[in-house]
């Protein structure tokens, strides 16, 4: 019997094959591995600057007034502005509380019956404990047949709140969008009051009585709206202008809106 083996010749040859096509497949996955994670941080950036973009679209449109002095040239653009918010039916009142605990104030007698007619609005004690007044919390859904109003962080753990005053004045909220120095929108939310009158919102640019001072309250502590910001620029131009650069490993994004208020 003949028994005939593989040449050295024959077995170079599939040598070489073999490494060609390992050296092929590697370079196809190194490459598709690289389009994919350039993808993903392209994806990224831009997901940031949607969601940035969405939110002071939406708040713009409806806000009541404008208290930054916008620039009219993108050159002299800003990376902030400020907006009187505009989104809430406008509602003062100060009233005593039914009951309710924890995540639950039960709102007086006399508050609106309309399911979602206080949420985002901000309820704020003005008498009771001492260590209470003055705190505040936005309500994030109202129950109108039960009056409840469902806040995200209690007033306290065990504290029954019958009987306790507090205040629902929607009246003069402020927005800020702003770049930090870290890269990171951010927005929050204040008020306005006269010194010896914390418990009434003013606008503001008001002129307080002699003897006062005008103050600011926060009702909402800075929160992140997106990162990865190089630059945000605002300016005007009959409408409001926001053009933002993203980048995030090398990868550059930029996106720009143009926002016409309707009570602007």
């Amino acid at each position: 019997m003949n028994k005939k083996g593989f040449t050295l010749m024959e077995v170079l040859i599939v040598v070489a094959i073999f490494a060609v096509m390992v050296t092929f497949f590697s370079s196809v996955l190194i490459i598709s591995s690289r389009v994919y994670f350039e993808s993903e941080r392209t994806m990224e950036v831009m997901q940031n600057g949607r969601v940035f973009l969405d939110a002071i679209s939406r708040e713009l449109r409806q806000a009541r007034r404008v208290v930054t002095s916008v620039p009219q040239d993108e050159e002299s653009a800003k990376e902030e502005i400020i907006f009187q918010d505009g989104h809430l039916d406008e509602i003062r009142e100060k009233e005593v509380a039914q009951g309710g605990s924890g995540n639950t104030v039960t709102l007086s007698d006399s508050s609106v019956q309309e399911d979602g007619f206080y949420n985002d609005a901000f309820i704020k004690i003005i008498d009771g404990p001492a260590e209470l007044i003055g705190e505040k919390r936005k309500i994030i859904d109202y129950n109108g047949e039960t009056r409840d109003a469902h806040i995200g962080t209690p007033f306290c753990e065990e504290e029954d709140y019958f009987g306790l005053e507090y205040l629902i004045d929607t009246s003069y909220y402020y927005i800020n969008y702003f770049l930090d120095e870290n890269g990171t929108v951010k927005r929050k939310m204040y008020a306005y009051y006269f010194s010896d009158d914390p418990h009434s919102y003013v606008p503001f640019d008001a002129t307080p009585p002699q003897g006062e001072s005008i103050e600011k309250e926060i009702l909402e502590s800075p929160r992140v709206i997106g990162e990865h910001f190089e630059s945000v620029s605002i300016w005007e131009d009959g409408a409001v202008n926001v053009v933002v650069t993203l980048t995030l490993e090398e990868r550059e994004v930029t996106l720009m809106k143009k926002i016409f208020g309707r009570n602007l």
